[in-house]
């Protein structure tokens, strides 16, 4: 089918750079939003979130595969986190976000499960709010508005945790690493945990005191605040090898029960790309997901793409063709990490060349948003556009 796209409002950018969140469209991000919007049918919606749910139940058993037959290290795992992750995992402890890539879902091309996002799923801003403003202007009146539901399901999920506290005001330390994009997600979770009635604050993980008893903000006349939960947005990977004495730390504060992290130890399991092979030998035959291998010799006359457990920003990445030649490859600051090799499959492209890949939110039990990235590159890396999405 002929792909529907919408010239995007210059009324929301002009919105955005009077907001607190014009770092977005400003300097080098300028052209970050994408000047088209695109359009959906509720088919293409329908094959989007059935893969994401479908993905969600086989990587939770995959996931509990290997926590349950100790195969960390075949993925990547370090030592250090395995107490916390079996701790978070047996004592049930909630993961709140995450996000599935995937390819195609359009036009009638089968929805493919690139991988999960479970750890620190952003573009929070743009697919939560920035989205509204676009459904707001045009979305409402003229099409069917939009799948994106995100804003009310993590409030809920909010919900629900201050009710699973017997009637105490539970508090959250939301953290990162101080940078500006991250911080500016961390400003969505804030205030989705506002909006269900708890304590909140930010802090860049620097500023934040953890101690015997708990974790703490100082505050400017010195005393120090406890908080219940802390959400971060530093990757645990990062805490396990860069910062390992946090991690003992964090271990000893989470299984003593004086703080409960979100998202939890064990979602590194989930966030790994090496479970993608778990995950494909569960369910071979199905519609949605990869062949998946540690081992390239695996593809024969088959065209795969090449990972690094932990990559980000599309980082670390070959894409290679049927005779393993690379097509296409990016450097990074993940490749200390070990691989696993995927088969390709392609991203949808529209008139002018631009490929398009998904992004799935799940929370909550459920899907609950979809946007889009947008590269003229099959790797989706940093220079990546973000689109919106509307109902037609």
């Amino acid at each position: 089918m002929d792909r529907i796209f919408t010239d995007f409002p210059s009324s929301v950018i002009q919105e955005i750079k009077s907001s607190d969140y014009a770092w977005f469209v400003e300097g080098e991000n300028r052209d970050y939003i994408s000047d088209e919007i695109m359009h959906l049918t509720s088919s293409e919606v329908s094959a989007l979130t059935r893969a994401a749910t479908k993905a969600h139940d086989l990587f939770t058993m995959a996931a509990e595969h290997v926590i349950t037959n100790k195969l960390y290290a075949e993925i990547g795992i370090p030592d250090n986190m395995i107490e916390l992750i079996e701790y978070s995992w047996n004592n049930h402890h909630e993961h709140l976000l995450g996000r599935y890539d995937i390819a195609g879902g359009l036009g009638g091309a089968p929805a493919k499960v690139l991988e999960y996002n479970a750890d620190t799923a952003t573009m929070l801003v743009e697919s939560l709010h920035f989205q509204d403003i676009i459904n707001d202007l045009i979305g409402r009146t003229k099409y069917r508005g939009q799948f994106n539901t995100l804003e009310s399901k993590l409030v809920s999920a909010f919900q629900r945790l201050k009710s699973n506290r017997q009637g105490s005001h539970p508090s959250l330390l939301v953290t990162s690493l101080g940078y500006v994009e991250d911080k500016l997600n961390a400003s969505m979770i804030v205030m989705a945990a506002e909006k269900a009635g708890w304590e909140t604050a930010y802090a860049d993980l620097e500023e934040v005191h953890f101690s015997d008893e708990g974790v703490f903000l100082e505050l400017e006349d010195g005393e120090f605040v406890q908080y219940d939960f802390m959400y971060k947005f530093v990757p645990w990977e990062f805490i396990a090898v860069e910062e390992p004495e946090l991690m003992a730390e964090l271990t000893s504060l989470v299984t003593g029960g004086l703080v409960q992290i979100i998202n939890p130890a064990y979602s590194i399991v989930l966030q790994s790309k090496g479970l993608l092979k778990y995950v494909y030998e569960l369910d071979k035959r199905s519609s949605i997901v990869l062949k998946t291998s540690f081992e390239p010799t695996d593809f024969h006359n088959q065209a795969y793409v090449k990972k690094v457990f932990f990559g980000r920003l599309g980082e670390n990445m070959s894409i290679h063709g049927k005779d393993h030649s690379i097509v296409e490859q990016t450097s990074g600051d993940f490749g200390k990490f070990g691989s696993i090799y995927q088969e390709f499959t392609e991203l949808y492209k529209d008139d002018e060349g631009y490929l398009y890949q998904a992004g799935v939110y799940y929370v909550n039990g459920s899907p609950c948003c979809i946007s889009f990235r947008a590269n003229e590159k099959l790797i989706m890396d940093d220079d990546s556009e973000f689109v919106a999405h509307v109902i037609s």
